[in-house]
């Protein structure tokens, strides 16, 4: 089933406020995975076949644990249709033209 999904990981317990490392573990699973998404303030949204994501969201839920958050929540919305397969971005007129921000904060992260 085609999904697009809006997720949000949160590590606590990590004596920092900074998610950074966190942020590029995930996003390196995602490249990895060739899946669909990007990346904005509150979280990362993805597109395609229901259980790639959400593989791709349990390797980022243990990534957090992996790199030493004691407590992890996440977050998942699902929005699926059954009349026609919808896309990241179509409603907007496509997240490039509307200011998509993930080449950006993925190049801050890199840093």
């Amino acid at each position: 089933m085609h999904v697009i999904v809006d997720f949000r990981i949160s590590p606590m317990g990590t004596g920092t406020a900074s998610i950074k490392p966190f942020v590029m573990e995930c996003v390196n699973a995602i490249k990895k995975s060739g899946l669909k998404f990007t990346v904005h303030d509150t979280g990362t949204s993805m597109e395609g076949d229901y259980e790639t994501i959400m593989k791709v969201i349990c390797e980022c839920h243990e990534a957090a644990h992996k790199l030493g958050s004691s407590r992890v929540a996440t977050d998942i919305r699902v929005a699926s249709r059954s009349d026609k397969e919808e896309h990241l971005g179509k409603r907007r007129g496509g997240p490039v033209q509307q200011g998509d921000k993930t080449e950006e904060i993925v190049a801050k992260l890199e840093k």
